[in-house]
């Protein structure tokens, strides 16, 4: 299946974009999009219109400035990835932070691969 892309002006120029986007994922009806600010949206597509806004670093002061580099919407769900390694799942409907991984040690300590604590 093909998929091809339009620009919508309603999410390209929204002002609730402030920070450059990193990553982004298509899923049926959703586009995610992850930012150097740590910031994921959920947008609907043909309305244009953001469902949701998750801060990764939210109540979280070390991964505040962290910036996403990948991330993957799943069913109801989005995986973040930050810059400093971390993990984020999260429920895109209730926009509740279902999980956060973080590396036990730094990627360079382990031979380039982050150990994570699933604990």
């Amino acid at each position: 299946m093909s998929r091809t892309c339009s620009r919508d002006s309603r999410v390209a120029s929204s002002s609730s974009t402030s920070s450059a986007v990193n990553c982004v994922d298509l899923s049926g009806n959703w586009l995610a999009t992850g930012d150097q600010a740590g910031v994921a949206r959920v947008w609907l597509l043909g309305s244009g219109r953001l469902v949701r806004l998750l801060d990764c670093g939210s109540g979280d002061p070390s991964a505040s400035a962290s910036p996403l580099v990948s991330l993957q919407l799943a069913s109801e769900c989005v995986v973040a990835a930050s810059r400093a390694g971390v993990l984020h799942l999260w429920c895109v409907k209730s926009g509740v932070r279902v999980h956060s991984l973080r590396p036990l040690a730094p990627a360079a300590a382990v031979g380039g691969e982050a150990l994570l604590d699933f604990r």
